[in-house]
């Protein structure tokens, strides 16, 4: 196995073993010490009955199964793979099998269902390939939610159920845990690792980011840090990089008065001028200006976007034989240039996704001698203001077609044009392709192109990059002064130490 791969196993391993903690202290994990009889249905309900519900929101109970000391996994670990015990101070917590999820009704919720994979090593003195694993996990569902089958309302059926589930794994009630909670798809979901997937791809892929990320990157280092005697000693380096041929040709339409700060300039002509190959990583708490800095990089992004389809030589986009999906008809293909500037937001925290791509088309984030302009320029500003949806119709044959509904909003504008979506969930992907349709629907019925955009945004490109160019002409000059100063003063310094 190469030193990649072992890296990112060691990465799948951690991901994987990271799963199912719980905290045995803490008061909202209870015990099942009440339980009378097996009688777990009526248990859950007495337990379910002291809370408070918020009926818009799905609450119930979740029953976590077989809890044990993550110690064990880690010995059995060291003994498989020959690794001798350190002196590193490592805690050892608590983790639970697998947890199952039942309503406020006890439905048995099956796709919530979650089986750790510490606790498959415990069980199978084995660790599983992800694909035996997530094979075994699927099957597991398949059981539980067959001796779920037809329980509500049936205490006897439901008893019988958890019974057959702790015979199978021979579990004590006295190692199980429950939660019982107002909200059961965000206060206590359990989820699989995101990055498994990813991790397996970089096995298969070669890239000079990613060595660098795995390596480490031998490239010198550069000391960027700003405080004053620091800068001072590396004041070069801020040089190169705040030259003005490296910042971006355009900035996002937020207050003109308001210039970036010196670092967040830093990271902009870093990341889109002055060394665009590298991975950053721009940290600070909310407030500090990381959107601010990021609503520049989305600038430049667009602007050359736009340049690139400006300078296409036809204004289609066509398809290519391998995009061919029925007899001669093809699915448009973006060129490389275009699709590489496209910007995807990601996070693991979705209020930090929804913050971003909700702020970015706001009106009011908007310089106000900008509004109209941009207003003007059409970002589908009516859509984006607008309840859309989309109706499925049935005629008189029974054949069904798509009807594009678009109801207007009461009160003031919000939106300056749909510039950003939020992605993920079902409902917000349904969203997303709702927008799209509106949009085509537009272009096909209500807009009318202008053949003469193409020249006017070359046109005013060409003159910013003049001015760019100007200003980095009179910088050149500027540094070329102050390095023929010194010369002069390093010369008048030894003529007048003599020989």
């Amino acid at each position: 196995m190469t030193e990649k791969n072992k890296i990112l196993e060691s990465w799948i391993m951690v991901e994987h073993l990271s799963e199912g903690d719980i905290n045995l202290n803490n008061k909202v994990i209870l015990t099942l010490n009440d339980l009378q009889g097996q009688d777990f249905y009526s248990l859950f309900l007495q337990e379910i009955e002291k809370k408070k519900w918020d009926q818009r929101k799905k609450g119930g109970v979740v029953v976590y199964f077989d809890v044990f000391r993550f110690q064990e996994v880690e010995d059995m670990l060291r003994v498989q793979y020959g690794l001798e015990k350190t002196d590193e101070d490592i805690r050892f917590g608590n983790k639970f099998s697998f947890a199952l999820y039942f309503d406020r009704d006890l439905n048995f919720l099956t796709d919530m269902t979650f089986f750790t994979e510490s606790a498959y090593i415990r069980y199978f003195k084995q660790v599983p390939h992800e694909e035996e694993f997530r094979e075994f996990e699927e099957n597991l569902k398949n059981q539980f939610s067959h001796y779920f089958d037809e329980t509500v309302g049936e205490p006897e059926k439901f008893n019988a159920a958890m019974q057959k589930v702790l015979l199978r794994y021979g579990i004590d009630v006295t190692n199980c845990r429950m939660q019982i909670t107002g909200n059961i798809e965000t206060e206590v979901t359990n989820l699989h690792s995101f990055f498994i997937d990813d991790l397996e791809k970089a096995k298969r892929i070669k890239t000079a980011n990613l060595d660098a990320y795995l390596y480490g990157n031998k490239k010198e280092h550069i000391n960027l840090d700003s405080k004053k005697d620091s800068m001072n000693f590396h004041s070069h380096v801020f040089e190169q990089i705040l030259q003005p041929e490296n910042y971006p040709l355009g900035r996002f339409p937020s207050n003109t008065r308001h210039a970036l700060s010196l670092m967040q300039q830093v990271a902009v002509n870093l990341s889109i001028g002055f060394d665009d190959n590298q991975m950053r990583s721009v940290n600070g708490p909310p407030g500090t200006g990381k959107t601010t800095l990021l609503k520049d990089i989305f600038a430049q992004l667009v602007v050359q976007q736009a340049y690139d389809i400006a300078k296409l030589s036809g204004y289609f986009i066509k398809g290519t034989e391998k995009t061919i999906y029925y007899n001669s008809a093809s699915i448009g293909e973006l060129p490389k240039c275009i699709t590489e500037n496209n910007i995807v937001v990601a996070s693991s925290n979705n209020g930090a996704v929804q913050n971003i791509v909700n702020e970015l088309p706001l009106i009011k984030e908007i310089d106000n001698s900008l509004i109209e302009e941009l207003k003007e320029a059409d970002y589908f500003r009516e859509i984006s203001n607008a309840k859309i949806s989309v109706e499925w119709i049935e005629d008189e044959n029974g054949n069904k077609r798509a009807e594009l509904r678009k109801e207007s909003v009461p009160g003031e504008e919000k939106f300056w044009g749909v510039f950003s979506l939020e992605g993920g969930k079902a409902d917000n992907m349904t969203n997303i392709l709702t927008n799209i349709k509106h949009i085509h629907k537009y272009l096909d019925d209500e807009y009318l192109p202008d053949q003469d955009i193409y020249k006017q945004f070359l046109k005013h490109y060409e003159e910013v990059k003049a001015i760019q160019a100007k200003i980095q002409k009179y910088a050149d000059n500027i540094r070329a002064y102050r390095e023929y100063n010194q010369k002069l003063e390093h010369v008048r310094a030894n003529y007048q130490n003599g020989p």
